[in-house]
């Protein structure tokens, strides 16, 4: 037999543990950037957080609304935990770090604001109006059409 066919060239041993060294690289870096965010570390930005928050407690509140003959009567924690349980719920203007609260829906069904504080301590919060989609998001303090908590929109959203 030709000596070629027998012998195996010497350079395929260091080309399968180069192969391997850069495997293990590229676990690692994998291993680092994944490990903060399965191990459930806070987000970077926790205005962002808050934000979301209320965009996805706005969803739930538009769902009741379209689900209860275009109408927010109704709406409370209860309602919001049956529809996005991902989120905490609660009532009333008590504004908690993490909490989508729903700070007043209007006699009408019509008007509903939801409310949040952030991680870095600001408040943010939404105000719905049935005839016009979002009529305010801004951080709380002011007063947004009788709503407590919400004045206009801020740039940043």
């Amino acid at each position: 037999m030709p000596r070629g066919l027998v012998e195996r060239p010497k350079a395929e041993g260091r080309v399968a543990l180069a192969g391997l060294m850069v495997l293990a690289l590229v676990v690692g870096l994998l291993a680092t950037t994944a490990t903060p965010t399965l191990a459930g570390a806070p987000a970077s930005d926790p205005d962002k957080v808050a934000m979301s928050n209320l965009r996805n407690g706005s969803l739930a509140a538009l769902t009741y609304y379209h689900s209860n003959s275009d109408s927010f009567l109704g709406f409370d924690a209860a309602e919001g935990e049956g529809i996005k349980p991902s989120l905490t719920w609660a009532d009333g203007d008590a504004v908690k770090r993490g909490v989508v609260n729903i700070g007043k829906v209007t006699p009408t069904g019509t008007r509903v604001m939801l409310e949040t504080l952030s991680g870095s301590g600001t408040s943010f919060c939404l105000a719905f109006n049935a005839s016009n989609g979002v009529t305010g998001k801004d951080t709380a303090g002011g007063t947004f059409g009788n709503y407590p908590g919400c004045r206009k929109a801020p740039s940043a959203w």
